[in-house]
């Protein structure tokens, strides 16, 4: 019996067969569509990383200025131990445009003093949660779906991040090289950005 015989035969049982998968098709290609209409952020975004260490913590933030800073928060109790390593943060500059991640580890000097890079002071950023263009930063993103879409669905990212979300566009952003997997938002560059 050839597949056309078959078909022919049994004409009920392969539309009860098909057509729920057809509806589970468009209903799936429906939900993604409107997301993938969402333009690309156009603003880099500068978020950051802190290590550990028991001397303390780099804090990086963006002021109300729009310039970068940092600073040293040291451990309360701190006693030197020998071979320790000095506190380091990792400064990540996501370009859209190129759809890659630079790191720039940031560490303190002789003094104990935090000495951020040219590259990081020349940039004004916005502070804000959502950029410009209407992207929210996020370091982890846990989906809304049901059982049905995730059977059915094939699950293209996970939940660590760093992502950039807006109108269900969901963009998982490079993994960057030295990462201890915490980030932090800093701000959307808006001047000085690195073509």
């Amino acid at each position: 019996m050839t597949v056309l015989n078959f078909i022919k035969e049994n004409r009920v049982l392969v539309a009860g067969l098909t057509l729920p998968l057809l509806l589970m098709g468009v209903l799936a290609l429906s939900r993604s569509l409107p997301a993938s209409m969402v333009p690309l952020p156009t603003h880099q975004v500068v978020f950051y990383s802190q290590g550990w260490a028991n001397k303390g913590q780099i804090v990086i933030k963006a002021n109300d200025n729009g310039k970068i800073t940092a600073a040293f928060n040291a451990a309360l109790n701190y006693r030197p131990q020998e071979n320790e390593q000095s506190p380091k943060s990792f400064v990540y500059l996501y370009d859209p445009q190129n759809n890659n991640v630079d790191t720039i580890e940031i560490t303190l000097d002789k003094d104990d003093k935090v000495v951020l890079p040219q590259k990081l002071l020349d940039m004004k950023l916005s502070n804000t949660k959502i950029s410009p263009d209407g992207y929210a930063f996020e370091p982890y993103y846990y989906r809304n779906s049901s059982l049905i879409t995730e059977i059915f669905s094939y699950n293209s990212y996970n939940n660590r991040g760093p992502f950039l979300i807006k109108n269900g566009r969901v963009i998982k952003l490079p993994q960057p090289n030295l990462s201890y997997n915490s980030y932090e938002l800093v701000g959307w560059v808006m001047e000085g950005e690195t073509k």
